[in-house]
């Protein structure tokens, strides 16, 4: 922060600096005089306090220390009340945490003032414009704020969104790149060395892109367009992996948008579960079975595409193959049918065609748009 901002700051809230002090001495005929004079008109009045600060002298603690220290109290004190508004959000409440920003907000330049201003921000369900708008034009204050904040800048400003959350996917990326082509040897691979939970536990999802979007629907459906794009422009297949991680670890944390906003909950619920348990049983199959037919008769173009990212991951990628040969090669042992014949051996393809031709899906769609 520049101290001198932080100067100018508090003298318009009517508050003495170092600068009324050089002004004052500059003037006055007398300084000792003029010294006493300031402190006294700045300090804390309370006739109790004087013969506190004479035994402070006499065991010579500085007037520095003891209002640091005084400062210090009052901001904890300040701060545990303003939780317990912030704990129960009743219009009263909220009343009082909005005027407690606005008489705190002007001096947010401050650094002592600065953790009343950003408590009182983070416990605010909604901050007005004005003092987004004020947020966004100062990169340092904007980077101290917390994420429920800067959701709210987020909502009304993409390229930040985009700013924020480009990095934390491309971690995402380079990390399972890493995975897939270690060399080191080891009785785990890329489909092995994590479970399905796991995997969504990862740091760049649960702490990451899931905090980033909240429950700020708008947030979802841009994330959702920036996993496409990215998907587009690069052909990685770890986007899949992201879209169908990320869609699960929503659900995991019961946020309502999850089922509500995306029509491919269902299908990626049923093939997680597949995932977990290694297993495409008779229930399971109906399920997708019926997505899949819904889906076509509904011919709606982005969810087929939707759903074809997800089966495009390499996870379910390597689900459906080996399932795909433990069910051939039950066929050739038993010879009770023909491969053509055995419907869940037709779903798995289906489900396999589905993944192999998403980015073909996706480039059609990018181009009729």
């Amino acid at each position: 922060m520049n101290p001198a901002q932080c100067l100018k700051d508090l003298e318009s809230c009517g508050i003495a600096t170092s600068n009324n002090l050089r002004q004052l001495l500059t003037t006055c005929q007398d300084p000792v005089e003029a010294i006493k004079q300031f402190q006294t008109e700045n300090s804390i009045q309370l006739s109790s306090l004087k013969p506190v600060m004479k035994l402070l002298d006499l065991h010579g603690v500085r007037r520095s220390e003891y209002y640091e220290m005084l400062h210090n109290d009052l901001t904890d004190k300040v701060l545990a009340k303003l939780k317990s508004l912030g704990e129960k959000r009743t219009p009263g409440n909220v009343l009082k945490l909005e005027q407690q920003l606005e008489k705190s907000f002007k001096l947010y330049r401050v650094e002592a003032i600065r953790p009343i201003v950003l408590e009182t921000l983070r416990l605010l369900p909604k901050v007005a414009d004005r003092y987004l708008k004020l947020i966004v034009c100062d990169k340092e204050f904007y980077n101290l704020c917390s994420v429920t904040v800067r959701q709210q800048i987020w909502v009304k400003n993409e390229d930040l969104f985009l700013e924020a959350v480009n990095p934390v996917i491309q971690s995402y990326l380079d990390e399972k790149q890493t995975i897939l082509l270690s060399v080191d040897r080891s009785v785990t691979n890329f489909f092995t060395c994590d479970t399905t939970k796991s995997r969504r536990q990862w740091q760049q999802i649960q702490g990451g892109v899931v905090t980033m979007i909240g429950e700020q629907e708008v947030l979802y459906k841009r994330l959702m367009d920036v996993i496409r794009a990215g998907y587009l422009s690069t052909g990685c297949v770890h986007y899949c992996s992201l879209r169908l991680e990320l869609l699960m670890t929503i659900h995991d944390l019961n946020v309502d948008y999850a089922v509500k906003l995306d029509d491919c909950h269902d299908f990626a619920w049923c093939l997680d579960a597949c995932l977990m348990q290694k297993h495409l049983d008779a229930q399971q199959t109906s399920k997708l079975k019926t997505l899949l037919a819904e889906t076509s008769r509904k011919s709606n173009t982005k969810v087929i595409t939707d759903l074809g990212m997800i089966a495009n991951d390499p996870h379910v990628i390597h689900f459906l193959c080996s399932m795909v040969v433990k069910v051939l090669k039950d066929i050739a042992s038993s010879g009770a049918y023909l491969p053509r014949d055995h419907l869940p051996l037709q779903l798995l393809l289906k489900l396999l065609s589905l993944g192999a031709w998403y980015s073909t899906f996706l480039a059609i769609r990018s181009q009729a748009q």
